[in-house]
């Protein structure tokens, strides 16, 4: 955001020597605050105040495009006093309340507290003009709770006096405008000055109070002194008031006479209509005083009338507006659910997966830590146990004449133990695998069983992972051992080939088979082919044979 030039102060002393000086102002372009900001209150023709809504209105989009927040409520107050003065109550309200909004988004409460004390002040006169006297008076008492100068307050004092006077409330004005004659007395300013005098002498003229004429008097003769032209008729209209009140209808119309003169002398056609108004109410003609007042009428109700349909136009847009805002929020609502539920999807899926990935981790370290176990154990029983019987059988063998029946009986001991480490033994890492599988299968070759390897050394063992290596080994390993002990083949066939990433082993015999439904050995074998992500099958019945498809 942009803060204010640092010659933005210096804009209101120009402004001054502007009022001041007509005749350095029609020198100005014509597209410069110069030009434009005294044409607000003093448009010289009917053209005036809507080029300078134009420019004013440009200018506030413009600041707005820069971000340039504090013009662009600078630049949005012109424009609501613009509005004002063609008649735009309800456009100038709107504009006045998008100001506050931006105000507030600007931050800095207490030191932007002149452009707030402005825009509370529009309202306020804005509700007046519309006779919500309530809502004026609740936005001047907002300038009055934030306003820390006297300057400040004047304006507020005088506003809250016009809206009591409105009302008829004479006794409360009067309290406020005696503030305002003395704040003005200090101030020097001879515009203020006579500005609070005519006020003042206005209300102590309702309340019956003689000093009220000659406040008013005294306020034109300075108005006259300054040569203040808008003061000047404005007194004028409030003498011709209270001599018409008083039934001094000729003193009334003498002073009309003299206003008409000021009137023309200037360029304004605001003014002249203004005299010429109180001339005719001067008039004895009763049709002229009843089309007057007839057309006065037409023409506040055509603003009143005017003036709700805007404000039902503005209210049915900011309905719709809401509306579109409330559909935007449901909107984002509803994404943030999605977020939210993809998020929660994710968390819960990625939760599951590693709870998974831990279980099969652990699962694997188990088995790792079993087949270790059954390694060491082989190894023990080979070389410790294994070894030990031979010696005893050798030594037996030479000392001692034992029987032929004895020493087949430690013979077989001797097999059995050798066996025992042999189907619990684990391939030994660094070896060639194909090589350690194929010395596995062929140790159960006899006279009475053929075994038949094929396409085991086709296959690129160094691609596939050790713990399958070693879970493949320990599932053949079973196979083997149980078709010694169990199936009485004749033929072993065991068929080695690649199925896309995966390794496939078929074993087939010709033994005698047996019923799948019987033990718990084949779903063991299972149950740890899936620890190492592989699936292993078997296919038999009584006298059929026995065949087994492993995928690992």
């Amino acid at each position: 955001m942009k803060l204010f030039k640092n010659s933005f102060p210096f804009l209101f002393i120009f402004l001054l020597c502007f009022c001041t000086q007509n005749s350095y102002a029609i020198q100005q372009p014509a597209d410069s605050l110069l030009y434009y900001y005294p044409i607000i209150n003093q448009p010289t023709n009917h053209t005036d105040l809507s080029d300078a809504f134009t420019y004013f209105e440009k200018k506030r989009k413009e600041s707005l495009r820069e971000k340039d927040t504090l013009n662009a409520i600078f630049y949005a107050r012109y424009v609501a006093e613009v509005q004002n003065k063609l008649g735009f109550l309800y456009e100038s309200e709107v504009t006045t309340i998008e100001a506050l909004k931006l105000l507030d988004l600007a931050g800095g409460k207490d030191t932007l507290i002149e452009p707030r004390i402005g825009l509370y002040n529009h309202l306020g006169m804005l509700c007046r003009q519309r006779h919500d006297y309530d809502k004026a008076l609740y936005y001047y008492n907002n300038s009055l709770n934030i306003a820390i100068t006297e300057e400040h307050r004047y304006a507020v004092w005088n506003n809250m006096a016009n809206v009591y006077k409105d009302q008829r409330k004479y006794d409360k004005a009067i309290v406020e405008l005696e503030k305002v004659y003395g704040y003005a007395i200090q101030s020097k300013n001879d515009i203020i000055l006579s500005r609070s005098l005519n006020n003042l002498g206005v209300v102590q003229a309702k309340l019956g109070l003689s000093e009220g004429l000659s406040n008013m008097e005294k306020a034109l003769a300075l108005r006259k002194k300054i040569n203040y032209i808008p003061g000047i008729i404005t007194s004028y209209t409030h003498l011709i008031d209270y001599y018409l009140d008083n039934g001094r209808r000729e003193k009334a119309a003498a002073l009309a006479e003299e206003a008409r003169k000021v009137a023309y002398s200037s360029n304004n056609p605001k003014w002249r209509s203004h005299v010429l108004s109180r001339i005719i109410d001067l008039k004895e003609d009763p049709d002229v005083l009843a089309f007057k007042k007839y057309t006065d009428s037409v023409s506040n109700a055509d603003l009143m009338q005017r003036n709700k349909y805007i404000s039902a136009k503005y209210n049915f847009e900011a309905q719709e507006r809401r509306a579109r805002e409330s559909e935007l929020q449901r909107v984002k609502e509803r994404s943030r659910r999605i977020v939210f539920q993809f998020v929660l999807l994710f968390i819960i899926l990625i939760s599951f997966l590693v709870y998974r990935y831990l279980r099969i981790r652990q699962k694997r370290k188990i088995l790792q830590e079993v087949s270790a176990s059954e390694a060491r154990i082989s190894r023990k029983m080979h070389d410790e146990i294994a070894n030990d019987m031979y010696r005893v059988m050798t030594n037996l063998q030479t000392r001692h004449q034992l029987s032929g029946e004895i020493l087949d009986d430690l013979d077989d001991i001797y097999s059995r133990t050798r066996d025992i480490s042999r189907e619990i033994q684990t391939p030994e890492s660094g070896k060639d695998y194909a090589d350690i599988l194929k010395g596995l299968l062929l140790q159960f070759r006899t006279e009475k069983v053929n075994i038949i390897l094929n396409g085991l050394s086709g296959i690129s063992w160094d691609s596939v992972k050790e713990d399958k290596k070693r879970m493949l080994y320990k599932i053949l390993q079973e196979l083997m051992v149980n078709m010694r002990k169990h199936s009485e083949a004749s033929v072993v066939l065991l068929q080695f080939r690649r199925s896309g990433k995966n390794v496939l082993v078929e074993y087939k015999d010709n033994g005698k088979g047996c019923d799948l439904g019987k033990g718990s050995g084949l779903t063991n074998a299972e149950t740890r082919m899936k620890l190492v992500g592989g699936t292993i099958s078997f296919v038999s019945e009584p006298g059929e044979g026995f065949r087994a498809k492993i995928i690992i």
